[in-house]
């Protein structure tokens, strides 16, 4: 979380923790339009817990990557498992509040893309070195896993950008396939389908051909994980549900949602054409289109070659969705 700090304080305001100067009009008037949002007091509070005091504003949290990768391993003077769990719940909070606003931040000079990327990378990180295995936060006098707050708020971030599309990839692919020291799965139920549904939604609609192909190995490796969980189950394990294990279940919801979206209709159509991912047809959109029939030898070779590159580059969602699932089930069965 330190290195999160590192990478975030120089674009967060000095008044909530960061090492950003005040604007020449915030010192002539005494404040600014960041001194009123409420999106980074979360993160405020977290630098009081991780980093330490200097002594001058303007030295801020500045230290050596080499000094980055002692601290990470050996801590630092004062810490404990007491700090350690408040900045973990104080993590938690800032992912939370920057992932709800993050649907809100055109227009806003404090919480930023760039901001919401790193907090998702640095969650993918915790959750990668086990630092989230079984904890739970006590919120409104109820226990909750730390790990469900924080896939619940990644899943509702805004993915109109790549950058945030990469960091959401990444985190629901490393939270799904994770499992802690004694085999039970950070990731089950309702929030094993959310995740599958994020990847899927990535795959369908990013105008990024290198976080398409990311989704689809993505959604690969997650469902094959949930199997290979299910394989791997003791015959002792409890029952869930009416399941052999929680292990089964899982594996039965992932195989019904995957069967369910293989047997999805395509929508009529009376023109064979095809749909972008991320754009509209005339033709699926219930108009029509007429191609006059080509009159020199010429013409019809510019007409198959335009059927070819529809083919290749445009279909409907629908089919993709369907051929996606029927190409996971494949890849498990195999």
């Amino acid at each position: 979380m330190r290195k999160f700090a590192t990478k975030t304080q120089p674009s967060i305001p000095e008044g909530y923790g960061g090492r950003k100067a005040r604007g020449f009009l915030g010192y002539l008037f005494g404040s600014s339009s960041n001194d009123n949002d409420v999106s980074l007091l979360p993160y405020k509070q977290l630098m009081k817990i991780i980093v330490k005091d200097k002594g001058s504003k303007n030295e801020g949290f500045q230290i050596e990557e080499s000094d980055i990768l002692v601290e990470s391993v050996l801590g630092q003077s004062g810490d404990s498992m007491a700090k350690a769990r408040k900045a973990i719940a104080a993590f938690v909070h800032v992912l939370s509040v920057w992932c709800h606003a993050s649907q809100r931040i055109e227009g806003k000079e404090g919480l930023t893309v760039e901001l919401v990327t790193h907090v998702i990378d640095s969650a993918t990180a915790l959750v990668a070195h086990g630092c989230l295995d079984h904890v739970d936060l006590v919120i409104l006098e109820q226990r909750n896993k730390a790990i469900h707050i924080m896939a619940e708020s990644v899943i509702v971030a805004d993915l109109s950008l790549e950058k945030t599309e990469l960091a959401t990839l990444k985190f629901l692919l490393t939270t799904g396939c994770r499992s802690t020291t004694v085999g039970d799965a950070l990731l089950r139920g309702t929030h094993l389908l959310q995740s599958i549904r994020v990847l899927y939604h990535v795959y369908l609609t990013t105008d990024s051909e290198a976080n398409k192909t990311t989704a689809r190995a993505s959604l690969q490796q997650l469902v094959t994980s949930v199997f290979k969980r299910m394989l791997l189950t003791s015959i002792n394990a409890e029952r869930c549900e009416g399941f052999p294990s929680a292990n089964h279940r899982d594996a039965f919801l992932v195989l019904r949602a995957m069967c369910k979206l293989s047997m999805r209709g395509l929508p009529e159509r009376k023109v064979h054409s095809g749909l972008s991912s991320s754009g509209s047809s005339v033709a699926w959109d219930g108009g029509t289109q007429e191609i006059s029939p080509p009159t020199r030898q010429n013409d019809l070779t510019e007409v198959q070659t335009q059927v070819q590159v529809v083919t290749v580059h445009f279909r409907h969602p629908a089919l993709e969705s369907k051929v996606l699932a029927l190409d996971l089930l494949l890849y498990v069965l195999q």
